[in-house]
């Protein structure tokens, strides 16, 4: 076998191969040693490597100081929270009528007509302010007109905590029903345009749950941007106990959800209030909730998509970072999508003509107006602002302020039992259970008044039944009349109209309030408390059957989908 061999002289120096000298790599400089500079001398591979390393640093720093999850998500929570304290308010106004009413009989001397306007005046402060609010909104801003909304709204509460005339308690009345109303129009919108929307639709479940007494989440699709949702829904509120409508949007892709409520944590914390309160100590605990809103709303910016609207994109940015955590928050992705959202919502901006023009938007107001009225007319209203003298006049052997806090209790429970389970059937399944449970409620009580009258005995066996039929009637309402009428409009309306069509309701809706807590107390002076009931129970049966006929299912269909059901093809 050969071997290559290789002749080397002994003692000679070896000769070793020399690389010329490379350039080295600076994107892997933080491999290269310290002294760099000492072996390949100090030029410009020095300059170049000292000058990357301080850009490093400097991008290290960024990174460190980008803030926390907790931390950018604390200031949105805070801010939300400041404006849901406005649904405690308006949770407030609409719970005060069922205690004051006997101390106001009591303590004034009122005749029952009297009593009746000190109920039924507040929808109309509130429809005033739903009507005011649609144009300040838009043109002041969010944050002003919700602070200036604090001072009268604490002057109405003193005027019904001192004063004893029947025409001044009714200007209180009309005051904080319309900073009440105020409150519905703007919280929720405020809430809306300011979170994010991986949290949007939790935070707008702590207004409703300030604020109302049926809540649940439409998830359907849209052709309108997220927080667009809060703009096109401007000024537009509606009571399900006198509901607000709460728009928390999830994402452009993703669908929307709407949150419609009526209060539960304002009334429960006026019927516990009652329970031990005189009428002065009353109104003046009342006027604790905005004073505390105000002092908690002051330290938050301005909404940053209104900002956007009035092209003070500087101001917008700073109330951004202030909301998203601090100065070193990233919130180039929020700016892009809510200056999208503007853009869009100035594109799409309807006309009131726009819901006369065609068959099918004449058809969907039609649907919506109907569902007004049978939310309306189910008799909601009497059931909350009357509570304590309807159990009162049932003669209840427990205290009537304790059936009345249990009914607020069980519209706090009935609140998260319907997020639950409202998901789980169609719209109009749900509807047509609500109203057909709520007229067997409304019935029943209508027959322990009249064995009341006719048949002492017997009612004082079954004494329990009108408590029973509150509380059913409330689980009933939370589970279809109250949240799902505002869902159907959401979803049957294309965006261009969406605000004008829910204007439109709003407006009939607070006017149905008006009327139904004003003439309760005259049809039982009139027809007697048994044959008020079953007027109501029949409305609710007859809106069952309109549902049943009238009403399209739009749970899981387009709007493209909807539109041609409509209109018959």
């Amino acid at each position: 076998m050969e071997v290559a061999t290789h002749n080397v002289t002994i003692g000679a120096p070896v000769e070793t191969p020399v690389s010329p000298p490379t350039t080295p790599d600076l994107s892997h400089h933080d491999a290269i040693p310290m002294d760099i500079g000492q072996t390949h001398g100090t030029g410009a591979w020095a300059d170049d490597i000292e000058e990357d390393s301080e850009k490093k640093e400097l991008i290290t720093v960024a990174v460190m100081d980008k803030p926390s999850l907790i931390r950018r998500r604390l200031p949105q929570l805070f801010a939300a929270l400041s404006a849901t304290l406005g649904g405690f308010c308006l949770g407030t106004v609409l719970g005060w009528s069922s205690p004051a009413g006997p101390l106001l009989e009591k303590e004034l001397e009122l005749s029952e007509e009297t009593v009746s306007w000190c109920g039924g005046i507040m929808p109309l402060g509130a429809l005033a302010a739903m009507v005011m609010g649609s144009f300040t909104l838009d043109r002041v801003g969010r944050r002003l007109p919700l602070l200036c909304l604090a001072p009268p709204f604490v002057l109405g509460w003193m005027l019904l905590s001192f004063c004893k005339d029947a025409w001044v308690l009714l200007v209180g009345r009309f005051i904080t029903g319309f900073c009440g109303g105020a409150f519905c129009t703007a919280c929720p919108v405020y809430t809306g345009e300011i979170s994010e929307k991986e949290i949007r639709g939790a935070l707008g479940v702590c207004f409703q749950f300030m604020v109302t007494s049926a809540t649940k989440v439409a998830s359907g699709r849209s052709d309108v941007s997220p927080l667009g949702f809060a703009r096109l829904y401007r000024g537009d509120c509606n009571h399900a106990l006198l509901a607000s409508v709460v728009i928390a949007a999830r994402g452009r892709d993703d669908g929307w959800r709407a949150t419609c409520c009526g209060p539960p944590a304002g009334i429960l914390y006026v019927y516990v209030v009652g329970k031990w309160s005189n009428l002065m100590w009353l109104s003046l605990l009342c006027s604790i909730p905005p004073i505390l809103f105000f002092v908690l709303f002051f330290f938050v910016p301005e909404s940053p998509i209104f900002l956007l609207s009035q092209d003070k994109t500087e101001n917008a940015t700073v109330a951004l970072r202030w909301l998203r955590g601090g100065a070193n928050a990233d919130i180039n992705a929020d700016l892009a999508e809510m200056t999208e959202t503007v853009a869009h919502a100035r594109a799409r901006k309807g006309k009131l003509k726009d819901m006369f023009v065609s068959h099918a938007a004449g058809r969907c107001l039609g649907i919506g107006l109907g569902l007004q009225f049978s939310q309306q007319l189910s008799g909601i209203n009497i059931i909350i602002f009357y509570s304590v003298s309807i159990f009162v006049s049932a003669g209840s052997r427990m205290d009537p302020s304790d059936c009345a806090i249990i009914v607020g209790v069980v519209q706090v429970l009935a609140t998260f039992l319907s997020t639950v389970l409202v998901e789980c059937a169609g719209r109009r399944i749900w509807m047509m259970l609500s109203m057909s449970g709520m007229g067997i409620c409304l019935l029943l009580m209508g027959v322990y008044f009249n064995l009341k009258n006719s048949d002492p005995e017997t009612a004082d066996h079954i004494g329990w039944l009108p408590l029973l039929s509150m509380c059913l009637y409330l689980l009933f309402f939370s589970l279809g009349a109250g949240p799902l009428p505002w869902v159907v409009i959401g979803e049957i309306f294309p965006g261009e109209i969406k605000g004008i069509a829910a204007s439109i309701c709003g407006g009939t809706n607070w006017t149905l309030a008006f009327i139904v807590s004003k003439t309760f107390v005259n049809l039982v002076g009139a027809i007697g408390t048994d044959a008020t009931f079953w007027l109501y129970s029949g409305i609710c049966f007859l809106a069952t059957v309109w549902i049943f006929f009238r009403v399209i299912e739009t749970r899981n269909k387009t709007l493209d989908e909807i539109t041609k059901e409509i209109i018959g093809e």
